[in-house]
């Protein structure tokens, strides 16, 4: 296994990579161009997951849910995908609903297309609903590793000058059909997640990507941010290096 300093010393003296401000997309607010209902032959939510899994296969770079050539390519196994989404986030949102947590707008209106006809949608909502098969992998990742951690709440910010040995948990690749977005989990000893996000593309990031794939712990030093997701809470890590 590889030591930090070694990865280090391959390094140029212009610095390690630093992180930018994160952003939440359940936070996002995005404007009505148009409320006016278009009734697809299919259901939205599943040629979603056709347009995901055409994406992911090097079927086709397609982006837009109405387009005919994804509808052409729909399978069974799109459709079961779709109700599994369905059923995960249905579940998850009654969830914060009934425990008092508050719903983001985004998710009010996910709640409202879910208990809809499937077939009818707006370009209010269409985005939304091709972006869940990213957010549904993500999910389900983000549930793995908060069953790892302490995910209750804290308002404490570390010391600046800090140093803070995380352990490496995952890589959560988070895109859109312009932008690219690695967030790297982590996990302090005290079990509080930690998310470093790198934009793509980084010239520096396979130095990081070697200390992160091959080092049992990493030592960190930057801003420990505070923060929450709608059912648990982690740091954010900007204006970070590693320390040898």
């Amino acid at each position: 296994m590889k030591t930090i300093q070694s990865i280090l010393a391959q390094m140029t003296p212009c610095g390690t990579p630093t992180a930018r401000p994160t952003v939440d997309i359940f936070s996002n607010t995005y404007k009505d161009t148009s409320q006016d209902p278009i009734t697809l032959k299919h259901d939205a939510l599943a040629l979603s997951c056709c347009s995901w899994r055409m994406r992911n296969t090097g079927l086709g770079d397609y982006w837009n849910i109405q387009s005919d050539e994804v509808g052409a390519q729909i399978t069974q196994a799109d459709i079961d995908l779709a109700n599994e989404i369905r059923s995960f986030y249905g579940k998850k949102i009654l969830w914060l609903q009934l425990n008092g947590r508050p719903v983001s707008q985004f998710r009010k209106d996910l709640m409202k297309y879910i208990h809809s006809d499937a077939r009818v949608v707006t370009e209010h909502i269409s985005g939304m609903i091709h972006k869940m098969p990213d957010f549904y992998e993500e999910d389900k990742i983000l549930n793995q590793l908060k069953a790892l951690a302490d995910t209750s709440e804290f308002t404490e910010y570390l010391p600046n000058d800090a140093h803070v040995v995380l352990t490496p948990l995952r890589i959560i690749l988070r895109r859109s059909k312009h932008t690219k977005i690695n967030n790297y989990w982590l996990l302090t000893a005290d079990k509080r997640l930690c998310q470093i996000e790198i934009p793509q593309p980084n010239p520096l990031e396979p130095l990081w990507l070697d200390i992160f794939n091959n080092c049992a712990t990493i030592t960190i030093s930057g801003r420990f941010i505070p923060g929450r997701r709608e059912d648990f809470n982690f740091y954010r890590v900007t204006n970070w290096k590693v320390e040898k």
